[in-house]
C-alpha cells in the first residue's frame, strides 16, 4: 500500500522485551486497520537486512501503532 518513508513519533518501552512504536502516516492512517502488516525498515541503516512484517497494534489520528517484540538485530535497530 505504502512505498514510502514515514517519520517515527513515538517510542514507548513496555518492558525489557517490548515496546511500541508510532508512525505517522498521515491522512492514509485512516485506511488501515488493527491485524494488516507493514514492513518496516530503518532507512538509515546500512546492515543488508530485509524489511521486518509487523502488525498494526492501533491506530489513532494520523499515527499507526506497532508492538515489537524484540528478538534479533532488526528489532533491536
Amino acid at each position: 500500500m505504502f512505498n514510502r518513508i514515514f517519520e517515527l513519533k513515538s517510542i514507548e518501552h513496555l518492558n525489557p522485551q517490548y515496546f511500541v512504536l508510532g508512525v505517522e502516516i498521515g491522512d492514509e492512517a485512516q485506511k488501515v486497520q488493527p491485524g494488516q502488516f507493514f514492513e518496516l525498515k530503518r532507512p538509515d541503516y546500512s546492515h543488508p537486512m530485509l524489511r521486518k512484517p509487523i502488525s498494526i497494534y492501533d491506530v489513532v489520528d494520523n499515527t499507526v501503532y506497532f508492538m515489537v517484540k524484540q528478538l534479533g538485530k532488526a528489532t533491536e535497530q
